[in-house]
């Protein structure tokens, strides 16, 4: 995958910033704030002829309703065409390849005003226009080359120089699309931008950038946050191809439920990469950097309603929502609540219709039945119950407060039908997502959401069961955990890792190792804690030097979208061979070896790799984040060669 740069960290921007109701009057005026609406991008802004696009935009201040328009107003900065109401996004400029752009661009702001893109493509980062208030400006460039970008607007205060928007300015920022020459543009192709904003309390300290929890915040697709965001509804078996443009500060780990996506391009707004068909990543979940771009394409071949979002916990739970939070999810309240209100942010709803004379079949027969137990666990001095998973063991059903962090590991095969009944034996409702899976709708564990107009995926209540039925198209590394949008419950330990085998073949602890990290609840002030293996102190792994392994590894954490892992010894990485990504073995020309050294591991993701140590000695599996900080480490003991070496794994067959 082509390495990707993206727009610097921002740093202070504006002073402090408060909510208003629809009916609110701002400050500075007698009229009433302009109300800004959602642009869905479907239609290309300014006019186009001759080669030539003539557009006129003005950036402007309103009130934003993310939540529709009885929701709570937000005071931003926005762009709009002249004579027309500013939109979030920004206007689309969608051209062909060889377009001369003529703009004018006015700042009705009363500050100034830093315009970022408006140049050729590929461009310079640091090629930026200032305006000061109410200025006028007439830009004349080039196109440039084919691809995905976008252009943005920061504001300045006290001198300082801002990078991508985040607070009053976040939303400030439009899709800028260059369709490749003589090619038609496809009807249903669709451009989604991300925007964001975030209060900062501190921001009236001139130099001062700070976060905390309890800031308020927003996170929106085309401008609205669910369960606002636009239903989007396809035929059974349509190409189907996106373009992504995240014009925010943080990152997003996009994941698709049920199907795999296959990544076509990657940018930023200043350049887009075309990756070759031989190189395309296949995933479930791919990282969006700050101010980075992807074009995606992937072929519903299951009716039913799925879902696409963000997998960062913060930016998709209810919490976040400024209307506040109802509180259903610990209410017993039906599926309907939650699909409406256990949810919030960057979730984009999709619905596979069926076509006509669509018969849903039966699940098949299950060949092999298993039995998980949602369980809590006591704890003493008043702390909130542990909550996770237990698998009976044929007819045994384990005690009743027992809890495995992580979740036992759930071993299935290939092309078996599978029923899996999931027991809930706690005091609140929750769900279970199969994570990767290719399966139904309805066993998906999107309560609310799930299924088709038949049926609609029920939470799972207290004492209450869910029978998941699921017959895995493919061998891999997977995951389970609950899709109760509420970080108690993934944190107490409520998730699990889940291998699918070839027929004819069984897990071979010998060989087989599995690297799993999550988070805990707050413990000795740190906030979610990493864990490995599910400890703060994970046991040591042990391996046998001459014997090839395989390492499973997997993020299920709440909220690290950016760790990167090393496997070294004495401090220099080791060589590995990337086997798969996200469950799906990856092509001859990805399959390679490479140096096991500062690899993403983005949270949703898994990652298979092959290792062959070739010595006795210590290993050191090591999690950083983005600053390079040490969050945790893992050792692994390499014993000597055995007496008698074991065949390579990929021809010892076992009985299932």
């Amino acid at each position: 995958m082509p390495a990707i740069g993206y727009p610097a960290a921002i740093t202070a921007i504006v002073g402090l910033l408060s909510l208003c109701s629809p009916a609110a009057v701002c400050a500075g005026s007698e009229a009433g704030p302009e109300h800004i609406q959602p642009n869905d991008n479907r239609v290309s802004a300014g006019r186009l002829s001759r080669k030539q696009l003539e557009i006129h935009l003005e950036a402007g201040e309103g009130l934003w309703f993310p939540e529709a328009q009885d929701g709570p107003g937000i005071p931003v900065q926005a762009f709009g065409e002249r004579g027309k109401t500013l939109s979030i996004p920004g206007p689309l400029l969608r051209i062909p390849e060889g377009t001369r752009v003529r703009a004018t661009v006015r700042n009705r702001l009363a500050v100034k005003l830093t315009l970022h893109g408006f140049h050729a493509r590929p461009g310079d980062a640091t090629s930026t226009i200032d305006l000061a208030p109410g200025e006028i400006r007439e830009l004349q460039f080039d196109a440039g080359a084919p691809g995905t970008y976008f252009y943005w607007g920061s504001t300045m205060q006290g001198g300082q120089v801002t990078g991508l928007p985040i607070y009053r300015d976040g939303p400030l920022a439009g899709g800028f699309i260059i369709d490749p020459r003589g090619e038609r543009q496809d009807p249903a192709e669709r451009v989604f931008v991300i925007s964001q904003w975030r209060e900062n309390p501190a921001l009236d300290q001139p130099g001062v950038f700070a976060f905390a929890p309890e800031q308020r915040r927003t996170f929106t697709i085309n401008g609205l946050a669910w369960p606002y965001t636009e239903r989007l509804t396809y035929d059974l078996d349509q190409p189907i191809r996106w373009r992504w443009i995240n014009a925010t500060f943080e990152w997003h780990p996009m994941h698709l439920h049920g199907f795999y996506y296959d990544i076509l391009s990657l940018g930023d707004a200043e350049q887009d990469v075309p990756i070759a068909a031989a190189q395309r990543p296949r995933v479930v979940t791919n990282r969006l950097n700050p101010g980075s771009t992807m074009t995606m394409a992937w072929r519903p071949d299951r009716i039913g309603n799925w879902l696409f979002h963000c997998h960062i916990l913060v930016h998709i739970d209810p919490s976040a929502r400024l209307r506040g939070f109802t509180g259903h999810e610990h209410a017993g309240s039906g599926a309907a609540d939650h699909a409406r209100d256990a949810m919030s942010g960057l979730v984009l709803g999709v619905t596979v219709r069926e076509p006509a004379g669509f018969s849903q079949p039966p699940p098949p027969v299950a060949r092999r039945e298993m039995k998980l137990f949602v369980q809590e666990q006591p704890r003493r001095f008043g702390e909130a119950a542990a909550l996770g998973y237990s698998l009976a063991q044929g007819d045994r059903d384990p005690p009743p407060d027992t809890v495995e962090v992580p979740g036992p590991l759930l071993v299935l095969t290939r092309g078996e039908p599978t029923r899996i009944e999931i027991v809930n034996r706690t005091h609140e409702d929750t769900s279970v997502h199969w994570h990767g899976m290719e399966l139904e709708s309805y066993f998906d564990g999107v309560p609310g959401w799930g299924g088709d107009d038949r049926r609609t995926t029920p939470p799972i209540h207290p004492g209450e069961s869910f029978v998941a039925h699921m017959t895995p198209p493919r061998a891999g590394t997977f995951i389970y955990h609950t899709h109760w949008h509420d970080a108690r419950q993934l944190s107490s330990g409520m998730y699990g890792p889940l291998v699918v085998l070839e027929p004819g073949t069984s897990y071979n602890p010998d060989t087989e190792r599995m690297i799993l990290l999550s988070t805990g609840p707050e413990a000795g002030g740190v906030a979610e804690p990493l864990l490995i293996n599910g400890s703060g102190t994970p046991k040591p792994l042990q391996m046998r030097a001459g014997t090839t392994y395989r390492l499973r590894l997997i993020n299920i954490t709440a909220n690290n979208a950016n760790f990167d892992v090393t496997l070294s010894k004495d401090g220099e990485p080791l060589m590995w061979r990337a086997v798969a990504k996200d469950g799906a073995d990856l092509p001859p020309a990805q399959s390679t070896q490479t140096r096991a050294s500062a690899q993403s591991l983005t949270v949703g993701e898994t990652r298979d790799y092959e290792l062959r140590p070739t010595a006795a000695g210590v290993l050191k599996f090591e999690v950083r984040n983005i600053a390079r900080k040490l969050r945790g480490a893992l050792d692994i003991e390499v014993l000597p060669v055995a007496a008698t070496a074991l065949p390579p794994p990929a021809s010892r067959k076992t009985g299932s």
